[in-house]
């Protein structure tokens, strides 16, 4: 790894206080734009893995991780407005 396990911490923990600003961004988008912009999210979330030293198979783990948390995060916003993450 490129950095120090106390400094990918630091930065996952980053990522995942982040979730609510992302999700509040995405869900203004209208339904059919959602998956492109969670697609976007989540090579963000996959490069700054990278960035950070991880192997291929872990930065897409990594990724996925936060964005599991994302969708998460979208559903329960979403669901009281009664919406949908996408029109599919």
């Amino acid at each position: 790894m490129a950095l120090n396990d106390q400094k990918n911490a630091e930065i996952f923990s980053a990522a995942v206080k982040g979730i609510p600003r992302v999700v509040d961004l995405i869900t203004t988008f209208p339904p059919e734009k959602r998956p492109a912009a969670l697609a976007a999210a989540q090579q963000s979330y996959l490069q700054t893995a990278r960035t950070l030293g991880y192997s291929e198979t872990e930065a897409q783990q990594w990724a996925s991780m936060i964005i599991s948390m994302l969708e998460n995060a979208m559903w329960r916003t979403l669901i009281p407005r009664n919406q949908k993450i996408s029109n599919r």
